[in-house]
């Protein structure tokens, strides 16, 4: 949605990592942009390898999803956090 707002074709992932660490040495040992919590980048140790550029774009809208087996029994915190992701997202949407 970012890049659809300014006109643009979404890009295609270049990559895609399954660790903090592994998203750093992509970002960091290529010409990757990647999109990281900014106490990531400012760190000592990653700060010497990676530039931060601010921009204000507002929210990014997130989707999130929550897979559960049918017949699974989950714990009631599992069921709780799943309740109050669901109330959430329905307060931020409008949706009643």
């Amino acid at each position: 949605m970012f890049f659809a707002r300014h006109g643009l074709p979404t890009p295609r992932a270049g990559a895609v990592a399954d660790s903090m660490p592994g998203l750093l040495s992509i970002v960091a040992g290529s010409d990757f942009v990647g999109l990281l919590p900014l106490q990531i980048p400012v760190h000592p140790v990653a700060a010497r390898r990676i530039d931060v550029t601010s921009f204000r774009e507002g929210p990014l809208q997130a989707r999130l999803a929550v897979i559960m087996r049918a017949d699974a029994m989950p714990f009631p915190a599992v069921r709780h956090f799943v309740a109050q992701l669901s109330g959430g997202a329905h307060h931020d949407s409008g949706v009643g």
